[in-house]
């Protein structure tokens, strides 16, 4: 399936083919963006879900088939564990370009093994911090509020086997 790119003034896509799209089991939300963003820009997304927590990317899938089953078709996931080497080199050696999220090591690894013609987009480890002000502190239901926001920023951060048994 074929689909040009969306245009604005002054900009032009370029797909760039088929990009596959690593994700790790521990950054729920990520996969939304790394997932959607090549797909608006006219390529074919290949999704290589952790077996550990595969419900995003499948998600996805099932709302672009709900509102535009041709940008659907364009987005597929496979599921399999991490470290079957043989499968992973068919996804890596297949791609015009490759999206990791994992630990450093994962990615260390992957992109060893990904040609040098291919594209590669690490992210591998990052940290997240989030502040209280002064004020929020000391008033006790700005804190409570803030607080659970934070719980719930986390709940979407995590698989969704540890949110379930964190979040009520």
């Amino acid at each position: 399936v074929h689909r040009e790119p969306a245009q604005r003034p002054g900009a032009r896509a370029i797909p760039r083919g088929l990009v596959a799209v690593v994700l790790s089991a521990n950054v729920t939300t990520a996969p939304l963006f790394a997932l959607v963003m090549p797909l608006l820009l006219g390529n074919v997304v290949l999704a290589k879900a952790s077996a550990r927590d595969d419900a995003t990317a499948w998600a996805l899938r099932t709302a672009l088939e709900s509102v535009d089953e041709e940008l659907a078709a364009c987005l597929d996931v496979v599921v399999f564990d991490g470290g079957d080497v043989a499968l992973e080199d068919v996804v890596l050696t297949r791609a015009d370009s490759v999206v990791v999220y994992g630990s450093d090591s994962t990615v260390a690894e992957l992109r060893r093994r990904t040609p040098v013609s291919c594209a590669f987009v690490p992210h591998g480890h990052g940290l997240g911090l989030g502040f209280l002000s002064r004020e929020v502190v000391s008033d006790s239901h700005a804190r409570a509020r803030a607080l659970r926001r934070f719980a719930m920023d986390m709940a979407v951060s995590v698989p969704s086997s540890i949110a379930d048994s964190v979040v009520s």
